[in-house]
Protein backbone atom coordinates (compact mmCIF):
# COMPACT_ATOMS: atom_id res chain seq x y z
CA UNK A 1 0.00 0.00 0.00
CA UNK A 2 1.01 3.55 -0.44
CA UNK A 3 1.58 4.25 3.18
CA UNK A 4 3.99 1.17 3.66
CA UNK A 5 5.83 2.01 0.55
CA UNK A 6 6.09 5.76 1.54
CA UNK A 7 7.27 4.96 5.12
CA UNK A 8 10.00 2.13 3.97
CA UNK A 9 11.53 4.44 1.50
CA UNK A 10 12.02 7.20 4.39
CA UNK A 11 13.65 4.71 6.43
CA UNK A 12 15.73 3.82 3.85
CA UNK A 13 16.74 7.05 2.36
CA UNK A 14 17.13 8.37 5.55
CA UNK A 15 19.13 5.72 7.14
CA UNK A 16 21.56 4.98 3.94
CA UNK A 17 21.72 8.00 2.31
CA UNK A 18 22.47 7.77 -1.00
CA UNK A 19 23.59 4.46 -1.13
CA UNK A 20 20.19 3.41 -3.09
CA UNK A 21 18.09 4.86 -5.78
CA UNK A 22 14.58 4.20 -5.48
CA UNK A 23 11.96 3.56 -7.64
CA UNK A 24 8.11 2.98 -6.58
CA UNK A 25 5.27 1.78 -7.87
CA UNK A 26 1.73 0.98 -6.97
CA UNK A 27 0.22 -0.20 -9.99
CA UNK A 28 1.45 -3.30 -11.88
CA UNK A 29 0.47 -2.21 -15.17
CA UNK A 30 2.64 0.83 -14.81
CA UNK A 31 5.71 -0.90 -13.24
CA UNK A 32 5.52 -3.62 -16.28
CA UNK A 33 5.81 -0.70 -18.57
CA UNK A 34 8.77 0.97 -16.99
CA UNK A 35 10.34 -2.87 -16.94
CA UNK A 36 10.24 -3.33 -20.91
CA UNK A 37 11.49 0.52 -21.42
CA UNK A 38 13.90 0.56 -18.76
CA UNK A 39 17.44 0.39 -20.30
CA UNK A 40 19.51 -0.26 -16.56
CA UNK A 41 20.39 -2.79 -14.34
CA UNK A 42 17.93 -3.83 -11.13
CA UNK A 43 19.75 -4.62 -8.57
CA UNK A 44 16.92 -5.50 -6.08
CA UNK A 45 12.82 -5.90 -7.02
CA UNK A 46 10.65 -5.85 -4.12
CA UNK A 47 7.49 -6.79 -4.84
CA UNK A 48 4.52 -7.25 -3.32
CA UNK A 49 2.81 -11.42 -3.33
CA UNK A 50 -0.35 -9.99 -4.28
CA UNK A 51 1.80 -8.67 -7.27
CA UNK A 52 3.79 -11.36 -7.91
CA UNK A 53 3.30 -13.55 -11.14
CA UNK A 54 5.93 -16.09 -12.90
CA UNK A 55 5.68 -13.72 -15.80
CA UNK A 56 7.48 -11.14 -14.15
CA UNK A 57 11.18 -12.02 -15.29
CA UNK A 58 13.72 -9.97 -16.53
CA UNK A 59 17.78 -10.56 -17.36
CA UNK A 60 17.69 -7.35 -15.62
CA UNK A 61 16.70 -8.12 -12.52
CA UNK A 62 19.70 -9.39 -10.63
CA UNK A 63 17.04 -10.28 -7.09
CA UNK A 64 13.84 -10.36 -6.83
CA UNK A 65 12.08 -10.70 -3.25
CA UNK A 66 9.01 -11.05 -2.28
CA UNK A 67 7.19 -9.30 0.34
CA UNK A 68 4.36 -11.49 2.28
CA UNK A 69 1.83 -10.53 4.93
CA UNK A 70 2.64 -13.14 7.89
CA UNK A 71 3.77 -16.70 7.25
CA UNK A 72 2.00 -17.40 3.48
CA UNK A 73 1.93 -20.83 2.35
CA UNK A 74 2.68 -20.38 -1.62
CA UNK A 75 5.78 -21.43 -3.89
CA UNK A 76 7.03 -18.31 -5.73
CA UNK A 77 9.13 -20.42 -7.80
CA UNK A 78 11.98 -20.39 -5.88
CA UNK A 79 12.41 -16.57 -5.11
CA UNK A 80 12.92 -15.57 -1.95
CA UNK A 81 10.30 -14.15 0.42
CA UNK A 82 10.52 -12.41 2.92
CA UNK A 83 7.41 -10.89 6.06
CA UNK A 84 7.12 -7.24 5.52
CA UNK A 85 5.70 -6.81 8.44
CA UNK A 86 8.53 -6.38 10.96
CA UNK A 87 10.83 -4.05 12.24
CA UNK A 88 12.05 -2.07 9.50
CA UNK A 89 16.08 -2.23 10.11
CA UNK A 90 15.79 -5.78 10.37
CA UNK A 91 13.96 -6.12 7.21
CA UNK A 92 16.46 -3.86 5.08
CA UNK A 93 19.15 -6.41 6.85
CA UNK A 94 17.11 -9.09 5.08
CA UNK A 95 17.28 -7.65 2.31
CA UNK A 96 20.80 -7.32 1.78
CA UNK A 97 21.55 -10.11 2.99
CA UNK A 98 19.53 -11.52 0.21
CA UNK A 99 20.76 -9.59 -2.47
CA UNK A 100 24.10 -10.75 -0.96
CA UNK A 101 24.26 -13.81 -0.99
CA UNK A 102 22.12 -14.15 -5.04
CA UNK A 103 24.36 -11.55 -6.60
CA UNK A 104 27.50 -12.85 -8.53
CA UNK A 105 28.57 -9.46 -9.65
CA UNK A 106 30.77 -7.14 -7.80
CA UNK A 107 28.28 -4.40 -6.02
CA UNK A 108 29.98 -0.68 -6.17
CA UNK A 109 28.22 0.94 -3.18
CA UNK A 110 28.57 4.53 -2.47
CA UNK A 111 31.25 5.89 -0.48
CA UNK A 112 30.56 8.12 2.55
CA UNK A 113 31.56 11.82 3.40
CA UNK A 114 32.56 11.19 6.76
CA UNK A 115 36.58 10.74 7.54
CA UNK A 116 36.32 7.40 9.86
CA UNK A 117 38.09 7.27 13.18
CA UNK A 118 39.19 4.62 14.80
CA UNK A 119 39.66 4.18 17.87
CA UNK A 120 41.05 1.66 19.99
CA UNK A 121 40.00 0.51 23.77
CA UNK A 122 42.74 -1.77 25.25
CA UNK A 123 43.84 -3.44 28.69
CA UNK A 124 46.84 -5.41 29.55
CA UNK A 125 44.73 -7.00 32.26
CA UNK A 126 41.63 -7.97 32.64
CA UNK A 127 38.86 -6.65 34.89
CA UNK A 128 39.84 -3.15 33.97
CA UNK A 129 36.24 -2.64 32.72
CA UNK A 130 37.83 -2.21 28.88
CA UNK A 131 34.22 -3.41 27.65
CA UNK A 132 31.75 -1.04 30.02
CA UNK A 133 33.90 2.03 28.63
CA UNK A 134 33.95 1.03 24.91
CA UNK A 135 30.13 0.54 25.18
CA UNK A 136 29.54 3.73 27.00
CA UNK A 137 31.64 5.55 24.60
CA UNK A 138 29.90 4.17 21.85
CA UNK A 139 25.88 5.48 23.47
CA UNK A 140 27.05 8.20 24.36
CA UNK A 141 28.53 9.37 20.97
CA UNK A 142 25.55 8.00 19.37
CA UNK A 143 23.61 10.46 21.58
CA UNK A 144 25.35 13.74 19.99
CA UNK A 145 24.22 12.51 17.08
CA UNK A 146 27.17 10.73 15.67
CA UNK A 147 27.53 7.90 13.59
CA UNK A 148 28.95 5.10 15.53
CA UNK A 149 29.81 1.42 14.98
CA UNK A 150 31.17 -0.71 18.17
CA UNK A 151 33.41 -3.77 16.96
CA UNK A 152 33.58 -6.30 19.55
CA UNK A 153 36.70 -8.82 18.79
CA UNK A 154 36.59 -10.37 21.97
CA UNK A 155 36.57 -14.21 22.19
CA UNK A 156 33.77 -13.87 24.59
CA UNK A 157 31.45 -11.20 23.22
CA UNK A 158 29.55 -9.28 25.34
CA UNK A 159 28.03 -7.05 22.81
CA UNK A 160 24.08 -8.48 23.70
CA UNK A 161 24.75 -7.24 27.33
CA UNK A 162 24.24 -3.67 26.09
CA UNK A 163 22.64 -3.65 22.53
CA UNK A 164 19.42 -5.41 21.28
CA UNK A 165 19.37 -7.70 18.66
CA UNK A 166 17.59 -7.11 15.33
CA UNK A 167 19.46 -9.43 12.84
CA UNK A 168 19.75 -13.00 12.52
CA UNK A 169 23.21 -13.07 11.64
CA UNK A 170 25.77 -13.00 13.54
CA UNK A 171 29.66 -11.88 12.47
CA UNK A 172 30.68 -15.53 11.79
CA UNK A 173 29.06 -15.07 8.58
CA UNK A 174 31.26 -11.87 7.93
CA UNK A 175 34.60 -13.71 9.41
CA UNK A 176 34.18 -16.52 6.78
CA UNK A 177 33.48 -13.61 3.92
CA UNK A 178 36.69 -12.28 5.33
CA UNK A 179 38.61 -15.64 4.69
CA UNK A 180 37.19 -15.74 1.03
CA UNK A 181 38.20 -12.25 0.74
CA UNK A 182 34.82 -11.74 -0.68
CA UNK A 183 34.29 -9.16 -3.72
CA UNK A 184 31.39 -7.43 -1.78
CA UNK A 185 32.56 -7.36 1.89
CA UNK A 186 30.59 -3.48 2.52
CA UNK A 187 27.41 -5.13 1.03
CA UNK A 188 28.20 -7.84 3.70
CA UNK A 189 28.51 -5.80 6.40
CA UNK A 190 25.50 -3.52 5.42
CA UNK A 191 23.53 -7.30 5.54
CA UNK A 192 25.04 -8.84 8.66
CA UNK A 193 25.10 -5.52 10.87
CA UNK A 194 22.85 -4.82 13.88
CA UNK A 195 21.30 -1.88 14.91
CA UNK A 196 20.43 -1.03 18.30
CA UNK A 197 17.14 1.07 18.32
CA UNK A 198 17.56 2.28 21.83
CA UNK A 199 20.86 4.37 20.99
CA UNK A 200 21.52 3.54 17.43
CA UNK A 201 24.71 1.99 18.12
CA UNK A 202 25.68 -0.32 15.06
CA UNK A 203 27.42 -3.50 15.44
CA UNK A 204 27.89 -7.30 15.16
CA UNK A 205 25.95 -9.67 16.28
CA UNK A 206 28.28 -12.45 19.09
CA UNK A 207 30.14 -14.81 16.80
CA UNK A 208 28.68 -18.37 17.21
CA UNK A 209 31.72 -20.07 18.92
CA UNK A 210 34.46 -18.15 20.68
CA UNK A 211 37.14 -20.25 18.99
CA UNK A 212 36.33 -18.61 15.77
CA UNK A 213 38.40 -15.37 16.62
CA UNK A 214 41.58 -17.60 16.74
CA UNK A 215 41.32 -19.03 13.17
CA UNK A 216 41.37 -15.05 11.68
CA UNK A 217 44.90 -13.85 10.92
CA UNK A 218 46.34 -10.57 11.43
CA UNK A 219 45.69 -8.94 8.13
CA UNK A 220 42.78 -10.30 7.92
CA UNK A 221 41.46 -8.08 11.02
CA UNK A 222 43.21 -4.94 9.78
CA UNK A 223 41.14 -5.50 6.22
CA UNK A 224 37.79 -5.16 8.39
CA UNK A 225 39.08 -2.30 9.85
CA UNK A 226 40.33 -0.68 6.41
CA UNK A 227 37.09 -1.57 4.83
CA UNK A 228 34.90 0.64 7.59
CA UNK A 229 37.14 3.50 6.88
CA UNK A 230 37.05 3.52 3.28
CA UNK A 231 33.33 3.16 3.66
CA UNK A 232 33.47 6.50 5.15
CA UNK A 233 29.56 5.89 6.81
CA UNK A 234 30.52 6.21 10.10
CA UNK A 235 32.07 9.27 12.15
CA UNK A 236 33.84 6.66 14.72
CA UNK A 237 34.18 2.95 15.36
CA UNK A 238 35.12 2.08 18.85
CA UNK A 239 37.05 -1.48 18.90
CA UNK A 240 36.65 -3.69 21.98
CA UNK A 241 40.01 -5.40 21.63
CA UNK A 242 40.74 -8.09 23.50
CA UNK A 243 43.89 -8.19 26.34
CA UNK A 244 46.33 -10.30 24.37
CA UNK A 245 49.53 -8.69 23.73
CA UNK A 246 50.09 -10.57 20.30
CA UNK A 247 50.23 -9.89 16.67
CA UNK A 248 46.55 -9.59 15.93
CA UNK A 249 46.58 -6.57 18.69
CA UNK A 250 49.65 -5.46 17.26
CA UNK A 251 48.27 -4.97 13.89
CA UNK A 252 45.07 -3.42 14.93
CA UNK A 253 46.85 -1.22 17.22
CA UNK A 254 49.04 -0.19 13.77
CA UNK A 255 45.44 0.64 12.15
CA UNK A 256 43.94 2.95 14.99
CA UNK A 257 43.97 6.25 14.90
CA UNK A 258 43.95 6.28 18.95
CA UNK A 259 43.80 3.36 20.98
CA UNK A 260 42.51 3.99 25.00
CA UNK A 261 44.54 1.91 27.28
CA UNK A 262 42.92 1.20 30.42
CA UNK A 263 44.58 0.91 33.39
CA UNK A 264 44.33 -0.36 37.05
CA UNK A 265 46.12 1.82 39.17
CA UNK A 266 47.64 -0.54 41.30
CA UNK A 267 50.98 -2.04 41.77
CA UNK A 268 50.30 -5.17 39.70
CA UNK A 269 49.04 -3.36 37.09
CA UNK A 270 52.06 -0.94 36.88
CA UNK A 271 54.19 -3.87 36.50
CA UNK A 272 52.60 -4.87 33.42
CA UNK A 273 52.90 -1.11 31.77
CA UNK A 274 56.57 -1.60 32.48
CA UNK A 275 56.34 -4.38 30.24
CA UNK A 276 54.00 -3.43 27.70
CA UNK A 277 55.97 0.07 27.40
CA UNK A 278 59.47 -1.99 26.96
CA UNK A 279 57.25 -3.85 23.43
CA UNK A 280 55.78 -0.77 22.56
CA UNK A 281 59.48 0.29 22.37
CA UNK A 282 60.58 -2.06 20.53
CA UNK A 283 57.85 -2.03 17.93
CA UNK A 284 58.17 1.50 17.32
CA UNK A 285 61.64 1.26 17.02
CA UNK A 286 60.72 -1.79 14.50
CA UNK A 287 58.50 0.00 12.61
CA UNK A 288 60.58 3.22 12.19
CA UNK A 289 57.48 5.23 13.91
CA UNK A 290 56.47 6.05 17.26
CA UNK A 291 53.89 4.23 18.50
CA UNK A 292 53.25 6.02 21.60
CA UNK A 293 51.75 8.73 20.08
CA UNK A 294 48.50 6.90 19.66
CA UNK A 295 48.09 5.24 22.82
CA UNK A 296 45.95 7.03 25.40
CA UNK A 297 46.71 5.97 28.87
CA UNK A 298 43.34 6.13 31.23
CA UNK A 299 42.74 4.95 34.54
CA UNK A 300 39.22 3.29 35.45
CA UNK A 301 37.51 3.14 38.32
CA UNK A 302 39.71 5.57 39.94
CA UNK A 303 39.06 5.50 43.78
CA UNK A 304 40.74 9.07 45.38
CA UNK A 305 40.53 7.21 48.90
CA UNK A 306 42.35 4.01 47.49
CA UNK A 307 45.17 5.57 45.35
CA UNK A 308 45.94 8.79 48.01
CA UNK A 309 49.57 6.76 48.96
CA UNK A 310 50.29 5.83 45.18
CA UNK A 311 52.85 7.90 43.64
CA UNK A 312 51.52 9.10 39.96
CA UNK A 313 54.56 9.04 36.77
CA UNK A 314 53.97 9.18 33.16
CA UNK A 315 52.66 6.42 31.54
CA UNK A 316 53.40 5.43 27.49
CA UNK A 317 55.30 8.52 28.13
CA UNK A 318 51.93 10.99 28.76
CA UNK A 319 50.83 12.04 31.93
CA UNK A 320 47.40 10.50 32.67
CA UNK A 321 44.52 13.37 32.07
CA UNK A 322 41.67 11.20 32.15
CA UNK A 323 40.37 9.26 35.20
CA UNK A 324 36.85 8.05 35.10
CA UNK A 325 36.00 7.63 38.92
CA UNK A 326 34.70 4.38 40.41
CA UNK A 327 30.71 4.73 40.30
CA UNK A 328 29.10 2.12 42.74
CA UNK A 329 25.91 3.09 40.86
CA UNK A 330 27.53 1.01 37.88
CA UNK A 331 26.68 -2.46 40.13
CA UNK A 332 23.99 -1.64 42.29
CA UNK A 333 21.52 -0.05 39.47
CA UNK A 334 23.13 -1.65 36.31
CA UNK A 335 25.01 -0.02 33.14
CA UNK A 336 22.26 0.81 31.44
CA UNK A 337 20.78 2.62 34.30
CA UNK A 338 23.87 4.15 34.97
CA UNK A 339 25.06 5.61 31.56
CA UNK A 340 21.64 6.62 31.06
CA UNK A 341 22.09 9.39 33.85
CA UNK A 342 23.93 12.21 32.31
CA UNK A 343 24.96 13.26 36.09
CA UNK A 344 26.46 9.84 37.23
CA UNK A 345 30.20 9.70 38.13
CA UNK A 346 30.96 6.96 35.82
CA UNK A 347 28.85 8.63 32.57
CA UNK A 348 30.67 12.23 33.44
CA UNK A 349 33.78 10.14 33.04
CA UNK A 350 33.40 9.12 29.90
CA UNK A 351 32.19 12.40 28.65
CA UNK A 352 35.44 13.76 30.10
CA UNK A 353 37.73 10.98 28.10
CA UNK A 354 35.42 11.60 24.72
CA UNK A 355 35.97 15.67 25.27
CA UNK A 356 39.92 14.93 25.89
CA UNK A 357 39.80 12.02 22.86
CA UNK A 358 38.26 13.40 20.27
Amino acid sequence: DRLYIKNLIKYITSSYQERFYINSFTEKNIFLKYLNEETDKIDILLISYMNYSDDIYSEKINTMIVLTEGNINKDFNGVKAINKYQRVSSLVSEILNIFSESTQEEVYLPVGEKKTKIIGVYSISGGAGKTSVSAAASIISARNNKEIFYLNLESINSSLRFFESNSNHSISKLFYYIKERDKNLQLKIEAIKSVDTNYNVHYFQPQDSALELDDLKPDELTLLVDKFRLMGQYEFVFIDMNNAYDNKNIELIKACDKVIVLLDYNPISDYKVNIFEREIDILSNRLGINIFDKLMPVINKFNPNMYSNYQERAILQKDINVKIPFDIEVYSQGFLSTINNNESLFTRGIHDLLNKLL
